[in-house]
């Protein structure tokens, strides 16, 4: 106490401030239906903007799926192709069948002469006689040609496609394309007469390497001799076949 006057501890002066007691009153002055107002506010501003997000993530989703239905449209999950090369003794053959469960439609065929067994060197290295045959005679018919074809067809006719050569190492439109794809070249006639061990096994092991040499993605690919008897049974199975209302459709076939 100073000159005659008491004064309140600072602690108090504090708490019973003339700003604190303006705030107290501030406070006591909203209504509960003011609080419940603001409340509900900014839950929906809350909510609204969680829609927001729920909508453009399942928008993208939506987009994509779109855009891979659109890309792979008119063919079924089951799809796959099948490149088969009749390697005679006058030339090769090449036909390209889609193969759709049941259903299997021709959809493009392709020769080349002269016969496979007249690259077959006499003697000499029939590993490199075959790498430079599958290089200069049926890389680009395989790899180029059969693979535009069935581009074309599995993608609706898309321009991006052609695969000219030299071969592209890469093509957005072979992904998920690629593993649906077998080649197989089946030599008859002049390949027949040559000894499997020591001239076409090596001689078939770089045919395979020059066709699918190179490519970042995987070439499914082999080729054999058929023997006589594999060629009249496959034969009589495509005539039976045919005569019971089977066939391959298109191309004439």
């Amino acid at each position: 106490m100073e000159g005659g006057v008491r004064r309140r501890p600072a602690q108090v002066q504090k708490i019973y401030s003339p700003k604190r007691q303006r705030v107290g009153r501030r406070i006591r002055s909203v209504s509960l239906e003011e609080v419940k107002e603001k409340v509900l506010l900014r839950l929906s501003k809350r909510g609204a903007a969680v829609i927001g997000l729920f909508l453009f993530f399942f928008g993208v989703l939506g987009g994509l799926g779109l855009s891979v239905y659109w890309v792979n449209k008119g063919r079924g999950d089951n799809v796959r192709y099948e490149v088969i090369v009749d390697a005679g003794s006058t030339g090769s053959r090449v036909h390209v069948y889609r193969v759709d469960g049941g259903d299997i439609t021709r959809i493009g065929s392709k020769s080349v002469t002269p016969g496979l067994s007249s690259f077959v060197p006499a003697e000499g290295d029939y590993y490199d006689a075959g790498v430079s045959t599958g290089e200069s005679y049926l890389r680009d018919l395989l790899v180029n040609w059969s693979r535009t074809l069935i581009c074309h067809d599995h993608h609706d006719a898309s321009k991006e496609c052609n695969f000219e050569s030299p071969v592209p190492t890469t093509n957005k439109l072979l992904d998920g394309l690629q593993s649906i794809i077998r080649i197989r070249l089946f030599a008859t006639a002049g390949m027949r007469l040559l000894d499997s061990e020591t001239v076409t096994a090596p001689f078939y092991r770089g045919v395979e390497e020059g066709v699918a040499g190179g490519l970042v993605e995987r070439l499914d690919f082999g080729c054999r001799t058929l023997g006589g008897d594999e060629e009249g049974f496959f034969g009589i199975v495509a005539v039976d076949h045919l005569a019971n209302g089977g066939g391959a459709r298109g191309g004439g076939a």
